[in-house]
């Protein structure tokens, strides 16, 4: 699993294809971080559009 800062505003969640993908970025929430700073890479970019998280 890796985390990634993409830039000052932003997360990025890959790593592990395991399902814990989702944990992570459900502990970033509860720390406070907003859903739109996450950014879920595991996910292909057009699929992305369609959650709660960043797209890019």
């Amino acid at each position: 699993m890796s985390r990634k800062v993409k830039n000052r505003d932003q997360i990025a969640v890959d790593g592990f294809r395991d399902g814990t993908e989702y944990g992570i970025a459900n502990e970033l929430i509860n720390a406070g971080i907003p859903k739109n700073q996450i950014v879920l890479a595991f996910q292909p970019a057009d699929i992305r559009q369609y959650t709660e998280f960043a797209v890019t």
